[in-house]
């Protein structure tokens, strides 16, 4: 009996210290904060797509199986890129939001799509719960965030993987 229970034991101490060094993963790809940034065209408008390039399938993404897509429509130059005043605005947001999301690793954004009229940031959360609780207690402007909000289930980042950064 006292066998089992060792073992039991030390087979929790070697999980928790797997999820823990998986977690350190993750959190030297946030702290080390290197991001690439791929350029094209969407119906003949340029799109810019930046992205944390050094998450990977192995970078304990398990952690974070809710994927938060955040739109933000701006009105567009003939460019189809955001203005000055606008750029300043959704980077405000999206700072206050890394703050309140990455700091104790309960969201990790992923990438910021723009193109043609709105900005897109792709975030996968611990959960919605968390997510939800973090957007309503951080700073927030006199006027409500121009921002409308989808979440879903993608434990294995297929969207990340298959249509942000396919392989």
């Amino acid at each position: 009996m006292l066998r089992v229970i060792l073992f039991t034991g030390i087979l929790l101490i070697t999980a928790s210290t797997h999820a823990e060094k998986r977690m350190e993963v993750l959190r030297d790809i946030i702290n080390s904060d290197q991001w690439a940034v791929a350029e094209g065209t969407h119906n003949d408008l340029p799109l810019m797509i930046r992205f944390r390039n050094k998450l990977s399938k192995d970078s304990s993404i398990s952690n974070h199986p809710q994927l938060i897509r955040i739109y933000w429509d701006y009105s567009p130059h003939e460019s189809g890129m955001p203005s000055t005043d606008d750029s300043q605005s959704m980077e405000v947001f999206e700072n206050r939001l890394v703050d309140a999301l990455e700091t104790d690793l309960s969201g990790v954004l992923a990438a910021a799509i723009t193109t043609n009229g709105y900005r897109e940031w792709v975030w996968y959360c611990v959960s919605t719960e968390v997510f939800a609780e973090s957007l309503h207690n951080m700073p927030q402007e006199t006027e409500p965030y121009p921002i409308e909000i989808e979440a879903e289930s993608d434990p294995e980042w297929d969207y990340f993987f298959s249509q942000v950064r396919p392989e």
